[in-house]
């Protein structure tokens, strides 16, 4: 400022494109004449200021998103939303910090041991049945000892591929508090090192839903979510396999019912994994105000601001009431084609 008017407005890197001359005041006064009156310093002309004013904006438009919020009096920055597919860093630092390859090949080696042995039962059980069907009729004291034999093996059996199963669900399990653990402490200690920028432009309701709706998911959902789908996966091949062996016109019919679902399957993780993030993003919202209606509750009453406030929260819930309701509608979206196409 000077003279009374606003010579340049903006980050302090448009100061330059700017092209202001802070001494121009201090070299106009050394060539006034001892005898003359000095002139009035009437400040710059309209012409001058609309060429410093976009200077200035050019300057802004060259900076970011982030920057461009602070320029106009904007110090909390706007949560970023990623889009498309997931990193495959971020899958390698989860899977260590699980335990590696030890435990992905444990675990993969226990769910396929588990889908074996409950199709081999089934196959036993149809075996043995048939072979006393097509051998007539036979005593009665050592038919009933075949078939007490024969139900102690599919018991044993069926309870290894329980024991087994049960083994493999702790294991995974005790994978992900592992990394949950793990994860939770990087966090903590980024959150506890920060700098005092990142906590000035951070909403406490954003650090609270890292720590809180985040860490839930890391808990239980991704690993028990991958061990059913790979223990489902394996059980529709292997059946797809001995349906093939027995029918081999079914294989025809079941690749290409096989690739519908797989289509399916990809456009509903698409929409899927963006509607969480949606999700995500307008629950921290709700959540940093309600955080900051509470200290402040004395203060919003003695302004009369409670209407305003509910106002504002209504507006957040319903944003992530909406998303939420879009995620579960996805899901029966999913639902109902599966169902179409398996009736089909």
């Amino acid at each position: 400022m000077r003279g009374g008017v606003v010579e340049f407005q903006g980050p302090p890197t448009g100061l330059a494109d700017a092209k202001i001359s802070l001494c121009a005041s201090n070299d106009s006064s050394d060539n006034i004449d001892a005898g003359a009156e000095p002139e009035r310093d009437v400040g710059p002309t309209q012409d001058e200021l609309n060429t410093k004013r976009t200077a200035s904006a050019a300057a802004m438009a060259s900076t970011d998103a982030n920057a461009v919020q602070r320029a106009h009096g904007q110090i909390v920055e706007d949560e970023v939303r990623l889009q498309g597919l997931i990193k495959l860093d971020t899958w390698r630092l989860y899977l260590a910090q699980c335990g590696g390859w030890p435990f992905i090949i444990s675990c993969l080696g226990c769910i396929v041991a588990t889908q074996l042995l409950a199709t081999y039962k089934d196959y036993y059980l149809a075996t043995r049945l048939g072979r006393k069907t097509g051998s007539g009729k036979s005593e009665g004291s050592s038919s009933g000892d075949k078939v007490l034999h024969w139900l102690v093996v599919y018991l044993a059996i069926s309870f290894l591929s329980a024991v087994i199963s049960t083994l493999t669900l702790l294991w995974t399990y005790r994978g992900s508090l592992r990394a949950s653990v793990a994860l939770h402490d990087r966090l903590l200690r980024s959150i506890v090192y920060a700098t005092p920028r990142f906590l000035e432009t951070t909403p406490i309701g954003r650090m609270m839903a890292r720590f809180a709706k985040d860490m839930q998911v890391i808990d239980t959902d991704i690993m028990e979510i991958i061990f059913f789908f790979l223990r489902s996966l394996l059980s529709a091949l292997i059946t797809l396999v001995v349906i093939s062996s027995t029918v081999p016109l079914f294989t025809v019919v079941g690749l290409g019912v096989l690739l519908v679902y797989a289509d399916l399957t990809w456009s509903f993780m698409q929409a899927q994994r963006e509607c969480k993030r949606l999700e995500a993003t307008s629950f921290a919202p709700m959540i940093s105000l309600y955080s900051e209606m509470i200290p402040g509750c004395d203060t919003i009453r003695a302004f009369d601001m409670h209407q305003a406030y509910m106002e504002e929260m209504r507006s957040r819930f319903t944003a992530y009431l909406s998303a939420d309701f879009i995620l579960r509608s996805t899901r029966r979206w999913l639902g109902m084609r599966i169902g179409l196409t398996s009736s089909m």
